[in-house]
């Protein structure tokens, strides 16, 4: 599976699960780029909504940041980090 393949299913599987929209991250992929959105959302900080809502429904693994952890060749060291720290601190 691709890194955009992975996207698109998390994204699918926030959706089905949660019942909530994703158009502000797709507008943001449209607008900045996948990777650049993705590093956008990481950078932000623990306290994202899409990463609370993903630990309530139970798909951690669905969350940007484990998808960040999934492909980390695809990213920065620091977004990385960051990715890994949301996760163990949300």
């Amino acid at each position: 599976m691709t890194l955009e393949e992975d996207f698109e299913d998390c994204e699918k599987t926030y959706r089905k699960e949660t019942g909530h929209s994703t158009s502000r991250v797709d507008e943001m992929v449209k607008r900045y780029g996948l990777k650049a959105a993705i590093e956008g959302l990481i950078i932000k900080g623990f306290d994202s909504s899409g990463l609370k809502t993903c630990k309530k429904h139970g798909i951690l693994d669905k969350s940007f940041e484990s998808l960040v952890l999934r492909y980390p060749k695809e990213f920065p060291v620091a977004v990385r980090v960051a990715a890994d720290f949301n996760l163990k601190h949300v």
